[in-house]
């Protein structure tokens, strides 16, 4: 095969398209074709476009059964636990299980105060969402809570919120986008 001809204008050590497709390469000296528009800005999501809105929010003196109604009631893993308007916990379907069932607890008696969550992370609905996948995936975090200006509840952030809104289209997507069983 002969070599390939160059214009004055190419450049050295650049790749040019051969005839079939692929790249051919002559030595120390190839074309390359270069795509010159401009490239899009890329905007990074925030946390606002994929979180859930309007958690369930429940007062510290209920007890986990009434949260777990709660729960059951509104097809969802996790509540906020509020005293005066001001979060104070989040109480997961895991709390219960582990903090109360397993421990023998009455779920009736036991208020949700004394078993929810109290070291948890907040984030603002206008946080980057790509930063806070990584702190989740860092820290092992399943649920991030999302607050407004005056610390109030206004969304939480799940590993299923993520997968059901990154790619509703995979099968981790299809999963938590299927009905529940039971």
């Amino acid at each position: 095969m002969a070599p390939a001809r160059f214009a004055s204008s190419d450049p050295p050590h650049t790749k040019r398209p051969a005839s079939s497709g692929g790249t051919q390469s002559t030595g120390t000296r190839v074309a390359l074709s270069l795509d010159v528009r401009k490239p899009e800005k890329v905007m990074s999501k925030r946390i606002s476009e994929v979180m859930s809105r309007q958690p369930i929010c429940i007062s510290s003196t209920q007890s986990v059964s009434d949260a777990a109604r709660q729960m059951s009631n509104n097809d969802v893993g996790a509540v906020v636990v509020e005293d005066k308007h001001r979060v104070t916990g989040i109480l997961t379907d895991r709390d219960i299980a582990v903090r109360v069932v397993a421990e023998g607890l009455d779920p009736a008696a036991t208020r949700t105060a004394e078993v929810c969550s109290r070291d948890f992370t907040m984030l603002s609905p206008d946080d980057d969402l790509d930063r806070e996948i990584q702190l989740m995936r860092n820290k092992s975090i399943r649920r991030l809570l999302v607050v407004d200006s005056r610390q109030r509840a206004v969304g939480m952030l799940s590993l299923g919120d993520l997968a059901l809104r990154s790619d509703g289209r995979s099968l981790l997507g299809e999963i938590v986008a299927a009905p529940p069983n039971g």
